[in-house]
């Protein structure tokens, strides 16, 4: 296993700790600015594949406040549109 692989799985359960250690400092539904914050995900997928650690930072930080799993459900759903249609 490389360094770098190494390094992102640190800070992949860096930010999963630090998501269950404030579970109850979180609401369940998202914030109305949690919510229009996905729009930022509202875009063309890239051509090329960029760093893991700045996919996660985004996510991160768009769902912050809330459980994340609408940012995680509608870049899911953006992936599935795309892998579909090949857009």
């Amino acid at each position: 296993m490389t360094d770098s692989i190494r390094d992102l799985l640190r800070v992949t359960a860096d930010r999963a700790a630090t998501y269950l250690e404030t579970l109850d400092q979180r609401g369940v539904a998202p914030t109305p600015d949690a919510v229009e914050r996905l729009r930022e995900l509202d875009e063309p997928l890239p051509d090329s594949p960029s760093a893991p650690e700045k996919t996660l930072a985004v996510l991160d930080e768009i769902s912050d406040g809330c459980h994340g799993g609408a940012a995680f459900l509608r870049l899911r759903h953006r992936w599935q549109r795309t892998s579909s249609t090949g857009r």
